[in-house]
């Protein structure tokens, strides 16, 4: 049974999960300090952790976005760079076109990896995104 747990505690458990500590480590401190059992603590930190799920994605979240952000422009590059080799081989003979496409693509040519490895950079970037994008439009929601 938990009883009445003091703010401070409650505040220094969301900060210890906001720094990425081990819920481990966190449990055995609550324990220590709340005075509860290990199976009391882990409940109180799983559902501070829960209610508080996007204030602590977005305190984690600056360095994130920014490799995030250089990840989707790199992905970009990287397919502006094939689409524009393929333009180039098109537009050298419209003719031969598929054929000249086959053998760069046999040959191992950076076009095709390059539109490969640059979509699923952008793909990546935006699935590791979602969850502090949905924390950002939450507080948004919130403020408005």
């Amino acid at each position: 049974m938990i009883h009445k747990i003091p703010r401070e505690v409650k505040e220094k458990i969301i900060a210890d999960l906001t720094a990425a500590r081990h819920p481990d480590n966190i449990v055995a401190e609550v324990c220590e300090t709340a005075d509860l059992s290990w199976g009391d603590a882990e409940a109180l930190v799983n559902r501070l952790a829960v209610q508080n799920r996007h204030d602590i994605t977005l305190s984690q979240s600056p360095m994130l976005v920014a490799l995030a952000f250089l990840t989707f422009i790199s992905g970009a590059v990287l397919i502006f760079y094939g689409a524009y080799q393929f333009y180039l081989v098109y537009s050298a003979n419209e003719r031969t076109f598929l054929f000249q496409m086959l053998f760069l693509g046999m040959n191992g040519q950076t076009v095709f990896w390059s539109l490969l490895l640059g979509g699923t950079m952008i793909f990546g970037s935006l699935k590791g995104m979602a969850g502090i994008w949905e924390a950002i439009l939450e507080r948004w929601g919130r403020e408005r």
